[in-house]
């Protein structure tokens, strides 16, 4: 891969969202076009650059869905799901089997909901 390549690393899914409008997709690829300069003009290997993102981004992240699960279930007093995120959130940045989950976007059946989705 070229330099820049992979640029987000942790993951890299995004929810789908609308159309971007025309003078935003401009300034966005104005943004893109700068950044990717910028990466070539460092001469940076792609897996350094990956490795230096991923240890200051974290992977896992307290998401609004996650937590809204988390409450709900406790509601309930089953209280494992509240351990499982605890469990995860305990080491962000360290990908781990069984936390996939904890890593990815809300799901489409949440797209929309206010302040459960939208924000996650």
């Amino acid at each position: 891969a070229g330099a820049g390549a992979g640029v987000l690393s942790h993951g890299g899914a995004f929810p789908a969202g609308p159309p971007l409008d025309p003078a935003l997709r401009r300034s966005w690829g104005a943004w893109l076009r700068e950044y990717g300069a910028r990466v070539r003009a460092e001469k940076r290997d792609d897996s350094e650059r990956r490795a230096a993102q991923d240890a200051s981004n974290p992977l896992y992240v307290p998401r609004n869905h996650l937590l809204q699960r988390a409450i709900e279930a406790a509601e309930d007093d089953d209280f494992s799901v509240a351990r499982e995120l605890m469990d995860a959130l305990r080491m962000p940045f360290v990908e781990r089997p069984g936390f996939e989950a904890y890593a990815a976007p809300a799901p489409p059946e949440l797209a929309g909901a206010p302040g459960v989705a939208v924000l996650s």
